[in-house]
């Protein structure tokens, strides 16, 4: 009687979905980029956390960069005495809608170096295009910022639109993207941009057809390494992981952080082409904060590229910004289900075959986000007397340790209640 209750509790968990679901976490861990960081500045070319120094005011990310190269010179900095550590970062969030996810990863740098235009803080970023093919779908395209353009690379079913792909996708053997950044300047390129070592300024070719790949010099970012700040060798190259870190709970949390002191140094709004009809925010943090050249924004305000007119217009609305800019394979919904700068509450369906909700009107004044909650572990399994194990819960990120026979019946039941919803 225990095991035939295990297999009816089990059955009903995974005809919900619930436990069919892949969260957007995951999502975003298993499409997250390896990153061939090119390096000539052996700190300020390195990946960083943007409060690296223990406070999140933009103006003083420079200096504090400067104490991590020089810890001895800096007797009055946070950074003073090698306090301070360049840890892997990479910053990303998760809109989703019926049919895609979509998947932003912004590495920072403290500091752009060029000679001509240098400035605090650098945000190039990968924006990547799932569709959901079943478990953690299928990446159709990824789009890489490289200065003032974004590069787009697709799979073959992907056809032009407003833009004609760069060039293919290029994955490693877990088939995550692999991305190539510039020394110095930080473009992001989905094939291989040449240093130039005389004068970096001028390395503003990206050769799509090349993989990308390091010489003399470098660290690769790994998201499957342990995060660490690399110990950078002249001529060598270096392995290392970095740290996924939501935008939601970090930036974007911060959103009216404004003025000296503090993260950004201006408030702007975003006036995309369906604002109309979307809860598009208002006065949330454009620039950021920096007194070292013109600082630079995030993905939410850089120049929304082909197709699009609005800054930001990938980052706020990818679904109808990657419509225009590229043609994916149906279905391609522009109807989100979860998407939070635009005040739309999850209501994503948790079962394939499951319709989404219809989420309640948002109004712009509904802008608040509150910080996502963790995502709990599986509960342990219950041992009955006759030593078969009944998990209490499966778990939102699958079924855990449930065994194969329960595992088997469940999925059975599920699919003859969905056969009989349909039937009705």
């Amino acid at each position: 009687m225990k095991r035939a209750a295990c297999a009816i509790g089990a059955s009903i968990l995974l005809s919900s979905g619930s436990a069919l679901a892949v969260d957007r976490d995951t999502i975003a861990k298993t499409y997250a980029p390896v990153f061939y960081q090119q390096v000539r500045d052996t700190t300020r070319d390195l990946f960083a956390a943007y409060d690296f120094d223990g406070n999140w005011a933009g103006d003083d990310n420079e200096e504090n960069t400067t104490c991590v190269a020089e810890p001895s010179k800096c007797a009055g900095s946070p950074c003073a005495g090698g306090a301070c550590k360049l840890i892997g970062t990479v910053y990303y969030t998760v809109i989703e809608t019926t049919t895609h996810w979509f998947v932003q990863y912004m590495p920072y740098h403290a500091v752009d170096t060029k000679v001509t235009n240098g400035h605090e803080h650098d945000t190039e970023s990968v924006f990547a295009v799932i569709a959901k093919t079943g478990g953690a779908g299928k990446l159709l395209a990824y789009e890489t910022r490289f200065h003032l353009e974004w590069f787009a690379y697709a799979d073959a079913s992907v056809k032009p639109a407003a833009k004609t792909p760069n060039g293919a996708l290029r994955l490693d053997a877990k088939g995550r993207p692999e991305v190539y950044v510039q020394q110095v300047g930080h473009g992001f390129c989905g094939g291989y941009s040449p240093p130039n070592d005389l004068f970096p300024d001028l390395q503003l070719t990206c050769n799509h057809g090349e993989a990308p790949r390091l010489e003399g010099t470098g660290v690769i970012y790994r998201p499957d390494l342990p995060a660490a700040m690399p110990a950078v060798a002249r001529g060598k190259v270096v392995e290392a992981g970095y740290v996924l870190t939501e935008m939601l709970t970090s930036f974007w949390s911060r959103r009216t952080s404004v003025g000296p002191g503090n993260t950004f140094k201006d408030l702007i709004d975003f006036n995309g082409e369906r604002c109309d009809v979307l809860a598009c925010p208002k006065q949330f943090g454009g620039a950021f904060m920096g007194d070292g050249g013109t600082s630079p924004s995030g993905p939410w305000n850089q120049e929304g590229g082909a197709g699009v007119s609005a800054k930001g217009s990938q980052f706020f609305d990818p679904a109808f910004t990657m419509q225009k800019r590229l043609t994916f394979p149906a279905p391609f919904s522009l109807d989100y289900c979860h998407n939070p700068y635009l005040s739309i509450p999850d209501t994503c369906p948790k079962d394939p075959e499951e319709p989404a909700a219809t989420p309640p009107e948002s109004t712009p004044e509904a802008s608040a986000v509150p910080d996502r909650a963790p995502v709990a572990e599986p509960a342990p399994a219950e041992e009955s007397e006759g030593g078969s194990g009944c998990a209490t819960s499966p778990g939102p990120r699958g079924l855990g340790s449930a065994p194969m026979w329960l595992v088997g019946l469940a999925l059975l039941s599920g699919a003859l209640a969905r056969r009989a919803r349909r039937s009705e």
